[in-house]
C-alpha cells in the first residue's frame, strides 16, 4: 500500500479508535470499555490495569498520537486546570498558577454579564505567556456547547 512507517500508521489507526471513544461516548462499545477500564474518568486519563486485554492496551497506545483540545462555546464544562484548552501552548493547559484560587471552570474567567475575558483576573491568576494566549482566544457569542477537537 506504500506506507513507509507501518508502526506509525498503526498508531494513527489506534488513535482513531480512541477518538471514537471520546466523540461517541454513548456508543455500545464505548460504554462497555468505559465500564471496564475507566468508569470514573475520561479516556485520555485511562490506564491499563494488569488484567487489561491486548485490544485495550493497543487502543491506549493510540493515545500517544491524540491531542485533544476543547473549543470553548459556553465555557460551562471546560475545567481550567484539567482540560486542554489553551491553543499554542505546549501542554494546552496552564503552566502554573500565580496564586491559589477556587476558580475551576472557564466560565468563571469571564466578566459577569458579558461574554468577554476578565483581563485583570486572568493576568492575576496565570503566568504571562498563558495569560497572553488566553486573551487571544476568541469567544463566540453563541449559546452552543463546548466541544472537543
Amino acid at each position: 500500500m506504500g506506507f513507509r512507517e507501518m508502526h506509525l500508521f498503526n498508531l494513527e489507526l489506534l488513535g482513531k479508535q480512541g477518538w471514537r471513544l471520546i466523540t461517541n461516548p454513548n456508543s455500545l462499545w464505548a460504554q462497555v470499555l468505559r465500564g471496564r477500564y475507566y468508569p470514573n474518568g475520561e479516556f485520555m486519563d485511562a490506564g491499563a490495569p494488569l488484567t487489561a486485554s491486548e485490544t485495550w492496551r493497543a487502543i491506549l497506545a493510540g493515545q500517544t498520537v491524540l491531542e485533544v483540545i476543547n473549543r470553548v462555546e459556553s465555557s460551562d464544562t471546560v475545567s481550567i486546570w484539567r482540560d486542554n484548552w489553551i491553543p499554542g501552548s505546549r501542554t494546552m493547559w496552564p503552566m502554573g498558577r500565580l496564586k491559589e484560587t477556587d476558580k475551576e471552570l472557564l466560565s468563571e474567567l469571564l466578566t459577569q454579564g458579558t461574554h468577554q475575558w476578565d483581563e485583570g483576573l486572568i493576568h492575576s491568576l496565570f503566568l504571562a505567556p498563558d495569560a497572553n494566549r488566553i486573551m487571544q482566544i476568541p469567544l463566540r457569542h453563541s449559546s452552543g456547547e463546548d466541544s472537543i477537537a
